[in-house]
């Protein structure tokens, strides 16, 4: 007499039981990783977003145009101070500007308890009446921007040059141009000060 070996209900609900568990585990873990993976890219894309911005507004800076020696002419005189900057460059960010110098104005504004930096930039042929002025997002949702400014400063005519960082610059008043130009950024609370510093010729 052959015994009929087979499942029990009992064990093939508990054979599924299992087997459902592991599906859902093995597809949770997947869906973690698709997730981390586009987190990933996001955060990639991000940075170097952020890193061409900065290099593009660094070269700006960099292409600023002094006005001739002797000559007073207010479009090219610089003014700028943490939370604003204006000035006129050779080098143009916006694709339509290519040729001749553009006015420029540097923006940083708060927004739901973030900073974004924005920008104007307008050919010195066709500059628009103020109120047309369009400002474009370069960076948004930051923690912290702002820029600085490097003077020299004499104490007295025997004593080495000074070189120091100052929050504020108006070219009427400090007479000449800064050496050079610093745009801080903190993207998120904790994370290191990213430094700029943009040479000016």
């Amino acid at each position: 007499m052959t015994q009929n070996k087979g499942f029990t209900l009992l064990e093939l609900l508990i054979s599924l039981s299992i087997l459902s568990i592991i599906v859902v585990l093995v597809f949770g873990a997947f869906n973690i990783g698709v997730k981390a993976w586009e987190k990933g890219e996001y955060v990639i894309e991000q940075l170097q977003i952020r890193r061409i911005a900065l290099e593009l507004i660094k070269s700006q800076i960099s292409a600023m145009v002094k006005p001739m020696e002797g000559k007073k002419n207010d479009l090219f005189l610089l003014k700028g101070d943490a939370q604003s900057l204006s000035f006129v460059s050779c080098e143009s960010i916006i694709p339509g500007n290519k040729f001749g110098i553009v006015k420029v104005k540097y923006l940083i504004q708060e927004s739901n308890g973030k900073k974004k930096f924005s920008f104007y930039e307008e050919n010195t042929a066709y500059i628009k009446n103020v109120a047309d002025i369009e400002f474009h997002d370069l960076i948004i949702d930051a923690n912290e921007i702002f820029f600085e400014y490097l003077k020299i400063e004499h104490k007295n005519k025997n004593d080495p040059e000074e070189y120091l960082w100052t929050d504020s610059w108006d070219v009427s008043v400090d007479k000449d141009f800064p050496k050079a130009i610093g745009i801080n950024l903190i993207m998120n609370p904790g994370d290191p000060l990213i430094r700029i510093i943009s040479r000016i010729n």
